[in-house]
């Protein structure tokens, strides 16, 4: 009988860490872990791929679920630099909540607190990811109508914004750029707030306001369906919210095939 012997995959997760955001880190470590403990210390392959697998689906995983360890696992085995091969569960891509202008207008009728006024401002008329926004520092948000924003990976990308953005943001950024240099301190004012406190700030004012079922990130949808409503190009909204992946792009404007090709319709390139 063979002696299993369990190897140390402790640089992937350490070269995890640096390649990818914190939620895909997350997300794989979580996935990576539990095949590891299912190979026992077996050297893995596509049979212990699938298996392992198998044993997810058994276990009632739905097929987004089922897609994102197959995303984790492919990445795992090209670490290793060993052959894959996976079929992904089809998807049907769902549309986001998002917040709509009207209800943008409630939440922001309803905001006596600059600061909150502010948070809005950023999340809805900037589009920010919610860790944008309260990382950003005072400085960075221009009365020119730019605000300069550090997305996902350090990646750096200046945010055009219309006066009225501005306007809201001002009054805040006044005040408290001579408190601290973010925009949203937490105790220690030399730091940002934490996440948490940010989307509490948020999210409990949709509730007074009666907006049910969205969440914070729903205002970045709103944003992305907003633009594209009034007729700016999905490539524009594209830098405009930071992704990496035309895609997704597609699914924050509502991007639908049968909206897609009304467009193509109308460019009319034959006959």
């Amino acid at each position: 009988m063979t002696t299993k012997v369990k190897k140390d995959y402790s640089r992937y997760f350490r070269d995890l860490q640096d390649e990818k955001a914190p939620g895909t880190v997350e997300s794989y470590t979580y996935t990576v872990r539990k095949f590891l403990s299912f190979l026992n210390g077996e050297e893995p392959n596509q049979e212990h791929a699938e298996e392992f697998l198998e044993v997810f689906r058994d276990n009632g995983n739905s097929p987004r679920s089922r897609a994102r360890h197959i995303t984790a696992l492919r990445h795992f085995f090209m670490w290793m630099d060993i052959p894959l091969k996976l079929k992904t569960p089809y998807l049907q891509r769902t549309l986001p909540p998002y917040v709509t202008e009207k209800e943008f207008t409630t939440l922001m009728n309803g905001a006596t607190h600059p600061k909150l006024r502010a948070a809005l401002a950023l999340t809805f008329g900037a589009g920010l990811r919610l860790s944008e926004a309260c990382n950003i520092p005072v400085e960075d948000i221009s009365d020119e109508g730019f605000i300069k924003v550090m997305g996902k990976r350090g990646k750096e990308r200046l945010v055009p914004v219309e006066d009225e953005v501005i306007n809201m943001i001002r009054p805040w950024r006044d005040y408290i750029s001579h408190k601290s240099k973010y925009m949203f301190p937490g105790q220690d004012p030399r730091k940002p707030q934490r996440k948490n406190g940010f989307q509490a700030l948020i999210r409990n004012h949709m509730k007074r306001c009666g907006i049910r079922g969205k969440s914070v990130h729903s205002l970045r949808h709103g944003a992305a369906t907003s633009l594209y409503s009034r007729g700016l190009d999905i490539r524009q909204i594209q830098e405009f919210l930071g992704h990496e992946n035309i895609a997704t792009t597609a699914i924050y404007t509502h991007m639908t095939p049968g909206r897609l090709r009304k467009s193509i319709l109308k460019v009319k390139r034959f006959g």
